[in-house]
């Protein structure tokens, strides 16, 4: 999929409990100041303040991102980043460094092909960052921090309101190019058709249920899973499995783990045994053992559909996504998310209403900004709830529909646009226009030259 350049650094969402790193108080800090010129191209620059802002934009999203595996990661938050080892030859900050570099200079060669194509920033880009630079005074405000110092936590103490501003203006332009350039990529079916024969496993995919059995927790787990791999059709394949989680393992009907009892979609995957077997040999209503006798744990897998091509329809929706950290507990939760949705039908109640209200409302700044806009959604596995697709999928469902639908921490109140393009060919689509981006993102490297300044961006306090 096409890489949005640094699309979440413009809907600067703060969110409560960011840590910041250590800093480091080596005394070649002091060489330098906030406004040396970090990175810089032939009409463009990155001061360090700037630099400063990106490098713990990464930080953050790193942290975020890996929240439920930090026990895991061998990086201390509290102390600096120079001080720690990535891998044995790399230190954290160099990591980091070197991921906010390759944005860096991906948007300085992106400006200035905007500059050389006369394309600038219009009253309605300018209007799309004051509400991120507002995002963060209202932040601030709501929960009586002084702006400057709340900055100066998240992103070191060279930020500044200005840096924020002009950082996200390049972050703009570089962005508005990027999707200048990939609306005047053309293809044909015939460019599909030839993309698919040369990538067949990325198109083709199946459907299947499956189930764990653990030995720490049930005993013969071996057998057990001998048992339900019998089993010759998927409906008797889920209700072994729900008298299993009920009458062996004791659980309520809201205990019970069925997820991987929904519609399960799933690509090839050369590197995992079952995945090998449904796709090169298997029929549809078999199933297939995937034994771990060491660790006591076998998985038995049922194949509801054999290989078969996406040509289904994906779907285009707006959400507003709302955090159980807000509100609490999911009752207010629920009844804000019911509260807006009342709010919304007792107005014009369409989609550009809708819009608004994701605006104004949607802790997803990133989709909240361009009015919680998701379109060409597929059937795999997302960052949206199986409920979600499940309900987007539904085959009664109509355009202008709206659900309120629980996920994980959060509620999304979700609106159905109606159908989007087909689903490998929307594949399709995204692979040509990411090997044409890249193919220009070369030319223009060969073009523009880029100037980094090692010392000042090793001075950075982290």
């Amino acid at each position: 999929m096409l890489k949005k350049i640094l699309t979440v650094f413009l809907a600067a969402v703060l969110a409560l409990g960011f840590v910041s790193c250590g800093k480091n108080k080596n005394t070649e800090e002091k060489n330098y100041t906030a406004a040396d010129v970090a990175v810089e191209s032939e009409n463009f620059q990155f001061t360090r303040a700037e630099l400063s802002y990106m490098f713990y934009q990464h930080y953050h999203s790193f942290l975020q991102d890996n929240q439920s595996y930090m026990q895991y990661i061998d990086l201390d938050t509290s102390a600096s980043l120079k001080d720690q080892s990535y891998s044995e030859d790399v230190t954290w900050f160099e990591y980091f460094m070197q991921e906010t570099m390759e944005d860096l200079r991906q948007v300085l060669t992106l400006c200035e092909g905007a500059k050389a194509a006369g394309i600038e920033l219009d009253e309605e880009d300018q209007t799309e960052i004051e509400a991120v630079l507002n995002s963060y005074t209202k932040y601030a405000e709501d929960y009586e921090f002084e702006l400057d110092a709340l900055l100066k936590r998240e992103y070191g103490s060279d930020i500044s309101f200005e840096a924020l501003r002009t950082c996200l203006e390049k972050l703009k332009l570089s962005i508005k190019y990027q999707d200048t350039l990939v609306s005047e990529y053309e293809f044909t079916d015939s460019d599909f058709t030839a993309y698919l024969e040369e990538h067949n496993d990325a198109f083709y995919c199946i459907d299947y249920l499956s189930y764990t059995f653990d030995e720490d927790t049930a005993e013969n787990a071996s057998e057990k899973a001998q048992e339900l791999a019998a089993i010759q059709d998927a409906a008797t394949f889920e209700a072994y499995v729900r008298t299993f989680e009920t009458e062996v393992l004791g659980k309520s009907a809201d205990e019970m783990d069925l997820s991987d009892l929904s519609h399960t979609f799933a690509l090839k995957n050369s590197k995992n045994s079952f995945s090998v077997w449904a796709f090169d040999s298997a029929q549809s209503g078999t199933t297939y053992v995937d034994k771990n006798e060491v660790d006591g744990i076998y998985t038995v897998y049922f194949l509801i559909k054999a290989p078969y091509l996406q040509d289904y329809a994906t779907k285009n929706f707006r959400y507003v996504y709302l955090t159980l950290d807000t509100y609490g507990s999911y009752d207010k939760l629920l009844e804000r998310a019911n509260e807006l949705v009342n709010t919304w039908r007792a107005g014009d109640a369409d989609a550009e209403s809708f819009g608004k209200l994701a605006f104004d409302y949607s802790e997803d700044g990133a989709t909240g900004d361009i009015g919680g806009i998701q379109e060409n959604l597929g059937m795999a596995r997302s960052k949206f709830p199986d409920a979600v697709v499940t309900w987007l999928y539904d085959e009664n469902r109509l355009a202008g529909d709206v659900e309120v639908i629980r996920g994980d921490q959060a509620y999304f109140i979700v609106y159905f646009e109606g159908d989007g393009q087909i689903q490998w060919k929307n594949q399709a689509q995204m692979s040509l226009s990411e090997e044409q981006f890249t193919a220009d993102m070369k030319k223009f490297s060969e073009k523009y030259e880029i100037k980094t300044h090692d010392a000042v961006m090793k001075s950075l306090a982290a």
